[in-house]
């Protein structure tokens, strides 16, 4: 948002530091009124914490276990695989549109568009799901996304 804001006024980094403050504020002032709805409790722990590479990766193993039907070290490597993947999208975009322009403005309002643009396409996309794909299968989900 911050850079959208910041090409829409001509790089005036004063509005958007005014901007960025008063939803600082705002967001401060929200949680200060509805703290009482807040049902997170601390915890102290007494004692320190000690990993475990082999309990995380069990408990890892439990979680994509849950229909025995999978491979699991097959799944967790096509999730990091397709995070991989995925998590390039937007860097190459940007990269692309440095010289395939589709839209007839400068570079910056152009990306600016197109982000903004996606991150209405991705809200719209989870209102509008709901929960139709929670009752899909991990390897159906991740076969869908290619």
């Amino acid at each position: 948002m911050g850079v959208t804001i910041l090409a829409l006024s001509h790089q005036s980094f004063s509005l958007v530091v005014l901007i960025n403050g008063i939803l600082y504020l705002l967001s401060g002032f929200f949680l200060l009124i509805f703290r009482k709805k807040l049902t997170f409790k601390t915890v102290n722990f007494d004692e320190k914490f000690k990993f475990n590479i082999k309990e995380s990766f069990s408990q890892i193993r439990d979680v994509f276990t849950v229909n025995s039907s999978s491979n699991f070290l097959v799944l967790v490597f096509s999730l990091v695989f397709i995070n991989f993947i995925l998590a390039g999208i937007g860097p190459l975009t940007s990269l692309a549109m440095l010289k395939f322009n589709p839209f007839s403005v400068n570079y910056g309002i152009a990306i600016m568009i197109f982000n903004v643009v996606l991150m209405l396409g991705m809200l719209a996309g989870s209102f509008i799901m709901g929960d139709k794909l929670k009752d899909w299968e991990l390897p159906k989900l991740m076969i869908a996304t290619f």
